[in-house]
């Protein structure tokens, strides 16, 4: 079998995990987003973390009625650009937690006020420390090229 078909067969039980280890932060997540008035949310993201957005910009927008956007991480990296992210939530999402311009975004969103999540397999990586509340994947290192049980464990726990 290889790697990939591992990692797939994988999936429910990281899912699973992923899930119960999380319940409670991204509980307080969803309370903070609503005791801050909170009416829109940011995510930023790169590759397949960025196909899990999307799939969560439907849900946000069609279950809570919110807007999502998606930040365009180099603005910040390359042009040094004054987004004005206040009044948002902003949910920077990461297998690695190592993204750059995905921290310097959580960061300066932080830095201005918002509720801030990660959402990462590295728990330690400087991702999780950007964000108020670390949403940790705890799935174990992937091994294949492809992402597979981060990407579904990123969707589930972003719905």
């Amino acid at each position: 079998m290889t790697l990939m078909e591992q990692e797939i067969l994988a999936q429910p039980e990281a899912v699973k995990h992923a899930g119960e280890v999380n319940a409670k932060i991204i509980a307080a997540f969803a309370a903070a987003v609503k005791a801050h008035g909170v009416k829109q949310v940011i995510v930023a993201a790169r590759g397949s973390s960025d196909n899990a957005c999307n799939y969560f910009k439907y849900l946000c927008e069609v279950y809570a009625g919110m807007p999502v956007s998606t930040a365009a991480p180099s603005v910040l990296t390359l042009y040094d650009g004054a987004i004005d992210m206040d009044g948002a939530a902003v949910i920077g999402v990461s297998q690695s937690g190592a993204a750059a311009d995905v921290i310097a975004v959580v960061e300066r969103a932080r830095a201005q006020g918002c509720v801030t999540a990660a959402v990462t397999n590295n728990n330690d990586s400087a991702l999780a420390k950007a964000a108020e509340y670390s949403v940790f994947m705890d799935i174990g290192e992937e091994k294949s090229v492809a992402a597979t049980k981060t990407f579904t464990t990123q969707m589930y726990l972003l719905a």
